[in-house]
């Protein structure tokens, strides 16, 4: 055997052993992907379920070390890289789905950019193992062994082909129904399924979408008769309070004893709000309230505006606090997730001021308590009203009611929690997030006492909602009960009237100005024919109309006009050349 033979012996050999290697980092790396989404008790015999399917999965994962080393044509470093960043998908994945019940997304792998936010995700030992594993692989790169530039296209083949074979059956995922529960649709088709089906699409095309088509609709809208009699809403101080995770409790708490203080208040100028998924989605909800664009309209649950349209569009320029010269945000954890950071300090440059306040300490509070309690979020929001007498803008997220509820026998828990028909590990859980939401409420009551008390020289108005339930609201309800969470309308100075109970994000704003009979844009005269219609929430296909999906098909002929100007309206916003903008703001 000649040099030129074991030469190429060598590169076969070798190349035949960097297969198996590969094969074997993705099958244990896709394992850490795809079990990612599952608790510890549901990991229970899944990995033989999944065992089924596992030459479908690690597909993707071959194909990107493939892919790394058509580029470099080197042995261990194309290891090293291409198993790192899998290794730190999977993780951070886990970590996204216990902090946040979602998985990571296309548009959020950018997120990981940010070194103080992998420090806060990541084990620092972790971290630092990532981060030599990369170093290790630039060291070694001119003395690691390196492939023919045959092998490097044949990898490069091998790359196309591996993910090719995926994408057969990768097909397209359809939304199905109006909303739905990330996590259990991610179990049901995969993680690196749904990550790879990232829609790039925001909204559904519409027919015969124009300028002209869409100038005629704005033409309709004119609020010069409506607003004559009405005041603009920053003379007053705005508050919008997202409560985290607060679920319509009704259906199962028939005594009332978890939100005696915010069923009253809602019963008085409130009601139901219908979430758009179950478990996650605070960021979206946030958009929606702010801007009133439409979630149900979205293609699908994967998109997050914060990072897909908001900025790009300026939707910042059509927010509800857009008048006001005082603007605040308050939410007690890291503006890292989901483009917060990158909104806000965009919005701060555009109206001069706005802050974000962050309360780090969580001492005092109870052991069941893993975030910032709503009694000090509260008092964050007193604090800021008390501090500026002028009439300001509050946007606030709390958090207090996060995941993960981790149950603990030895909790001080002061409620008796109410038994539904769920295993034992939901219940524990269930039995932690009735201790918190019971919390939420007492809070409110002080919070609105205070509120109540204060000097209505610049009146107070308040709009509380809970922006979704917790992840296992599917199981403890049954049917849209699981997507309901409540809201309330309240003012310390004006009288406030609030005659539909049940609505949708979008609107909510919306309702808060008409029920203090404040002047509106015309987008938002739209919105309020729509709600004297009943109709509540909207898709491309269908309405809530009365609290029943109804096909657009169905509804009468100027209720289908309202629709689908509102449809195209939205449409124009997020995808298409806003010739409608004007709508957004107070002729």
């Amino acid at each position: 055997m000649n040099s030129k033979q074991k030469k190429i012996l060598k590169q076969l050999s070798i190349f035949l052993l960097y297969m198996i290697i590969t094969l074997a980092i993705s099958y244990k790396l896709t394992l850490l992907i795809e079990t990612s989404v599952y608790s510890p008790e549901e990991l229970v015999g899944i990995n033989s379920s999944l065992g089924k399917n596992y030459l479908f999965y690690i597909f993707p994962g071959m194909a990107f070390i493939y892919l790394i080393l058509a580029i470099t044509g080197r042995f261990i470093s194309s290891l090293l890289i291409g198993g790192s960043a899998l290794f730190l998908l999977g993780y951070v994945n886990k970590t996204y789905v216990t902090e946040r019940n979602e998985i990571i997304s296309f548009s959020q792998i950018t997120e990981l950019k940010n070194i103080s936010l992998l420090i806060q995700y990541l084990d620092i030992k972790l971290l630092i193992g990532f981060v030599l594993a990369i170093i290790l692989a630039i060291i070694i790169f001119r003395k690691d062994f390196k492939f023919s530039y045959h092998y490097r296209v044949v990898s490069l083949i091998i790359a196309v082909v591996f993910f090719q074979m995926f994408n057969l059956k990768a097909y397209p995922l359809e939304r199905v129904g109006w909303v739905h529960n990330p996590l259990k649709n991610i179990k049901s088709t995969g993680v690196i399924v749904n990550l790879l089906n990232t829609n790039m699409e925001v909204q559904e095309k519409v027919e015969n979408y124009s300028k002209k088509n869409t100038k005629e609709i704005v033409s309709k809208y004119s609020v010069d008769a409506y607003n004559r009699d009405k005041e603009p809403h920053e003379k007053d101080n705005t508050v919008i309070i997202l409560s985290e995770s607060l679920i319509e409790t009704t259906p199962f708490d028939k005594e009332d004893k978890l939100l005696p203080t915010i069923h009253s208040l809602a019963g008085l100028n409130g009601g139901k709000m219908r979430s758009t998924s179950i478990g996650g989605g605070t960021a979206n909800i946030e958009f929606s309230v702010r801007t009133g664009i439409s979630l149900d309209l979205l293609v699908d649950n994967t998109i997050t505006p914060y990072h897909d349209f908001y900025v790009k569009k300026g939707l910042k320029n059509i927010t509800a606090d857009t008048n006001y010269t005082t603007k605040k945000i308050i939410h007690p954890y890291t503006l890292n997730l989901y483009n917060r950071k990158t909104v806000y300090e965009n919005y701060q440059q555009t109206l001069n001021e706005d802050f974000v306040k962050i309360e780090p300490l969580r001492s005092n509070q109870p052991d069941y308590m893993l975030r910032i309690s709503d009694e000090k979020f509260y008092n964050e929001i007193i604090s800021e009203l008390q501090e500026t007498k002028e009439p300001q803008s509050i946007v606030s997220l709390s958090m207090q009611n996060h995941s993960p509820y981790s149950y603990k026998d030895s909790m001080n828990l002061t409620i008796d929690p109410i038994k539904v028909d769920v295993d034992e590990g939901i219940q524990k859980q269930f039995n932690l997030y009735q201790q918190l939401i019971s919390d939420t409420d007492v809070a409110t009551k002080k919070f609105i006492d205070k509120v109540s008390e204060m000097d209505t020289k610049v009146n107070t108005n308040i709009l509380f909602f809970g922006d979704h339930g917790p992840s296992f609201s599917d199981k403890i309800l049954t049917g849209d009960q699981s997507y309901e969470t409540p809201y309330f309308i309240f003012s310390n100075g004006k009288k406030v009237n609030d005659s539909v109970l049940n609505t949708s994000p979008d609107f909510l704003f919306t309702k808060l100005l008409v029920s203090l009979n404040k002047k509106i844009t015309p987008y938002q005269l739209l919105q309020k024919k729509l709600m004297e219609a009943n109709i509540s929430s909207i898709n491309s296909h269908s309405v809530f109309k009365e609290g029943i999906s109804t096909p657009i098909d169905n509804l009468s002929k100027k209720e289908q006009e309202l629709v689908n100007d509102y449809i195209v309206i939205n449409y124009d916003m997020v995808t298409g050349e806003q010739y409608s903008k004007g709508m957004f703001k107070l002729e």
